[in-house]
């Protein structure tokens, strides 16, 4: 089921989507990969792997620098202001490696997302240097990874951890499922932009030859 397929309720909409990411998961990375949702409050899911506290094992490639690769998944949502689409309020994909010299899991690479943010991006990464042996000057440094309606999403951070040979795709096929989610993510995005800022996306229609008009009040978006 399609995250898109169930509207309005908060609890399937989060069942649906962590559906979604464990069929991403399985297709790319981690065939083994689980995900769960919980409730931190009444208004809000997450979804993070199962067990609790666990994380995702990965196959480690021939060619890594580290050992025992996992990834670590942690969204939050809630409901849009328009009460039928999810809207996420924090995400964390993580990269943990045991270093060649060490015994102990450490987070290398992290995307994340704050939706409230104000000391920092709201959507930023963190590479931590340290485990990579190349220094700890910049493990504090928040890189800006963009507007959060545009920032990189799970299947961005599967494609590069493929790509840097941080993780082994469980076949050859991987680039098939992240080319279909990354289109979902696209989609879902372009249609929150659209209803943050309809005045833009009736325009654009206009000048390419639709004809727009709105049925009623435009809605409150000030909040």
């Amino acid at each position: 089921m399609a995250a898109s397929d169930t509207v309005g309720d908060l609890g399937q909409l989060a069942e649906a989507l962590a559906e979604e990411f464990t069929s991403l998961l399985r297709a790319t990375v981690a065939n083994g990969a689980s995900l769960l949702v919980d409730t931190p409050r009444d208004d809000h899911r997450r979804i993070r792997p199962s067990p609790h506290g666990a994380r995702i094992t990965l196959e480690e490639p021939v060619n890594s620098r580290h050992r025992r690769p996992e990834l670590d998944i942690d969204v939050e949502l809630r409901m849009a202001r328009n009460g039928v689409h999810l809207a996420t309020t924090k995400s964390r994909f993580s990269l943990w490696v045991v270093r060649e010299d060490g015994d102990k899991a450490q987070p290398l690479v992290r995307l994340e997302y704050e939706r409230s943010a104000r000391s920092k991006p709201p959507s930023h990464g963190h590479a931590h240097l340290e485990v990579w042996s190349a220094g700890d000057e910049f493990r504090k440094v928040h890189l800006p990874l963009g507007a959060p309606l545009y920032r990189p999403a799970l299947e961005d951070f599967i494609e590069f951890l493929i790509e840097s040979d941080s993780a082994k795709p469980v076949d050859s096929s991987w680039r098939k499922p992240i080319a279909e989610q990354r289109q979902r993510w696209y989609r879902r995005q372009l249609q929150a932009a659209i209803e943050d800022d309809p005045e833009t996306a009736a325009d654009a229609l206009q000048n390419s030859g639709y004809q727009v008009s709105a049925t009623g009040d435009l809605p409150d978006r000030s909040g």
